[in-house]
């Protein structure tokens, strides 16, 4: 991992959606929505930092963070759509926590 960090980049699409552009149809009616995760390098604490009461203990470390985008109608904004999201971002953050192996996730 350089100082910039590591970055995954990945954009779901649908199956037939894909098989169409593979047979040369018409991709631009085909939605890609880039989302994706850094993994950027924390620098080390100052001696005087990592002395303080305040960060008692602090270590070097890692930040994540995760970028997704949804597609929703402006017309179909509800709570359903909004606990769908919620509920992909949550899942999401799992699955990165355990594919990290983390034991805290914050």
């Amino acid at each position: 991992m350089t100082r910039l960090g590591s970055y995954i980049v990945y954009a779901p699409i649908n199956v037939d959606d894909l098989s169409m552009t593979i047979r040369g149809h018409d991709s631009s009616k085909v939605f890609l929505l880039p989302s994706g995760i850094t993994i950027s390098e924390l620098p080390e604490p100052s001696v005087e930092e990592a002395s303080s009461s305040r960060n008692h203990g602090a270590t070097k470390g890692s930040l994540i963070t995760v970028a997704l985008q949804i597609e929703i109608s402006s017309a179909a904004i509800n709570s359903d759509s909004v606990e769908a999201a919620k509920a992909l971002v949550i899942s999401t953050m799992l699955k990165i926590k355990d594919g990290l192996n983390f034991c805290d996730l914050v």
